[in-house]
């Protein structure tokens, strides 16, 4: 089965904020197209631990093995994911290649044992989905907004 797996944020930076996630999983199960959506939202995250989070709670809902084409639009995850860097990582003890300590082992390790029985590739490339995700997560921030 393919799956066509989008990831959108809303925080850009290095700055650690509140943030909001969405994902959106794609796919066609016996001729019959389904998909499904929804918000991560998060207090006191950096964007790459917003779309680390927000990565793992779409990969939570897979049910199958699967072929995933992962879109994501933030730099670092999409870079990690696409360079293999993350299993890199694990084999040198969380360490990179200039032996320092990576950030958000936790979700890294948890995004590894997720994807394990799937089969993914990573693009970071503006999708059919991209202005409709954006505008979803900016219209859920304002209702956030104002019933806080």
């Amino acid at each position: 089965m393919t799956v066509e797996l989008y990831i959108e944020t809303n925080a850009r930076g290095p700055k650690v904020k509140n943030g909001i996630g969405m994902y959106l999983l794609e796919s066609e199960v016996r001729g019959q197209q389904y998909t499904i959506y929804d918000f991560c939202r998060y207090r006191d995250i950096s964007a790459n631990e917003l779309a680390l989070n927000t990565l793992i709670s779409a990969l939570l809902r897979m049910e199958k093995p699967s072929d995933i084409h992962i879109h994501i639009s933030n730099d670092s995850v999409y870079g990690t994911l696409s360079n293999g860097w993350h299993l890199q990582w694990q084999k040198n003890g969380w360490r990179n290649k200039r032996d320092n300590p990576v950030a958000h082992v936790k979700e890294w390790e948890r995004i590894i044992s997720l994807l394990e029985e799937h089969t993914y590739s990573v693009c970071n490339k503006r999708h059919s989905y991209t202005n409709w995700m954006q505008e979803q997560i900016k219209n859920n921030n304002k209702y956030e907004q104002n019933t806080i």
